[in-house]
């Protein structure tokens, strides 16, 4: 976890020296050993720290390269905070608080406005491609994440910035490939092939998210009268769930 959030304010800190022209392999040292002690990471273990120090440096520096002409295409948000609400007499989500609602918190790792076409893309930070997948199986696998990102972003911004995006960053192979992506803008500006499985018309997209909100809709309607169903979709999850021993579900029991 420490890691995770070491990598995720390293490319915050990268990103803003690339964009004030001030990337420096001595300012990443320097930013590493700060969060190092912040962090409490590895701490009486030199020669450890040294190794993995130099691993968070190569990372930098190919995130360095592989941003830089990004950083002058795209207004750079990071660890973007949302409070939305779902209210469950319109079956819609909102920012003012309704009477009987839910509220949802969200924080995106990354988002991108192009500075120019005014659209905005959504981006979560992946080590690897573990649990990353594209849109047609958000919904068969409850895969909400991304689906909530884009919802939250879509009411604070509006119809001025729209989201054509929402795609997993994994970080060791640069690779954005998965998720969903508005076929137009993938074939244009992504340089994406039609076979890509994350591209999506824009009927497909309302549908989808017409489907996610029906869904959602359901699920929160049944908690709000305190009918929580203790049977996962995926029973071999539970074999390693941290909550096992104090699960109610039938089969643990």
């Amino acid at each position: 976890r420490d890691k995770g959030s070491l990598v995720h304010a390293l490319f915050e800190y990268c990103i803003k020296l690339m964009s004030q022209n001030e990337y420096a392999t001595e300012k990443v040292d320097s930013f590493l050993e700060q969060k190092r002690v912040e962090f409490k990471i590895h701490r009486e273990q030199e020669a450890h720290w040294k190794i993995q120090k130099n691993k968070f440096l190569q990372l930098a520096q190919k995130f360095q390269q592989f941003e830089d002409s990004r950083v002058k295409t795209f207004e750079i948000e990071t660890e973007k905070s949302v409070e939305m609400y779902f209210d469950l007499e319109k079956k819609k989500f909102t920012l003012g608080k309704p009477a009987d609602c839910f509220i949802f918190k969200v924080r995106i790792d990354r988002v991108d406005f192009h500075k120019t076409k005014k659209y905005g893309i959504v981006y979560d930070y992946k080590s690897s491609s573990y649990q990353a997948s594209n849109f047609g199986n958000w919904l068969t696998e409850q895969q909400f994440q991304m689906l909530l990102y884009i919802m939250a972003l879509e009411l604070v911004n509006g119809d001025e910035k729209q989201v054509i995006a929402a795609l997993y960053y994994q970080y060791k192979t640069f690779d954005l490939k998965k998720g969903l992506i508005d076929e137009e803008i993938a074939l244009n500006d992504f340089s994406l092939s039609k076979r890509n499985k994350s591209l999506i018309s824009q009927d497909k997209k309302i549908e989808l998210k017409e489907q996610f909100i029906a869904q959602i809709a359901e699920v929160l309607e049944r908690l709000s009268h305190n009918k929580f169903n203790t049977l996962p979709a995926d029973l071999d999850l539970c074999k390693k769930c941290d909550w096992r021993k104090l699960c109610r579900a039938n089969h643990l029991m």
